[in-house]
């Protein structure tokens, strides 16, 4: 009868340490996974815009709470991460996967076109104006340009996730373990707690 006791008390008192452990971990995997998306934040590229960094996030992946996901949802992420061989361009311009970098090009003012740098300041003409067909064509000719130059060139890799992952894996797991102690804490092999 004491044994069944006995067992029965440390499957209690594991019980309790089980909780307490998701409890710790609950706190810490949430602040871990923001921290490690600011971290991206940072190594990542910048340009006229920082369209990538600021795109960067951490979003819980399901239910449990303890699988978050660290990323960017741009098309063109995973290119500047990995890059890219010459051989193929880019999407066609009126595709919506090239919506992110023709939104880049409206916004680059360094990227100048064959009628000189780009005027953020000027408002965009009337639909079917003269000036908005222009801007428009200009746009276009401006993507083929960069599309033609992928093609040949390829892309430069800029791992800045990698980066990240070798900078921030240390600390983050020193961060769990540490929350999986102090939800242990107070448990031991003898039964305490």
């Amino acid at each position: 009868m004491s044994n069944n006791y006995t067992v029965d008390v440390a499957a209690r008192r594991l019980a309790r340490v089980a909780d307490r452990v998701r409890a710790e971990l609950l706190r810490a995997v949430p602040l871990e996974a923001q921290r490690i998306a600011a971290a991206m934040r940072l190594n990542a590229p910048k340009g006229v815009r920082t369209t990538l960094a600021n795109s960067i996030g951490a979003v819980q992946e399901d239910a449990s709470g303890l699988s978050w996901l660290v990323y960017s949802p741009l098309d063109y992420a995973t290119w500047v991460s990995r890059g890219r061989k010459p051989g193929k361009g880019l999407p066609r311009f009126f595709d919506p996967a090239s919506a992110s970098i023709v939104a880049w090009l409206e916004g680059n003012p360094s990227a100048a076109g064959p009628a000189g740098p780009v005027n953020l300041r000027q408002r965009r003409g009337r639909l079917g104006s003269r000036r908005r067909t222009a801007a428009e064509l200009e746009l276009r000719d401006r993507y083929m340009a960069l599309s033609r130059a992928v093609k040949l060139h390829g892309l430069k890799a800029n791992p800045y996730v990698a980066l990240t992952a070798a900078q921030e894996g240390p600390r983050t797991r020193s961060a769990l373990v540490d929350a999986v102690r102090r939800g242990a804490a107070g448990y031991t092999q003898g039964g305490a707690a």
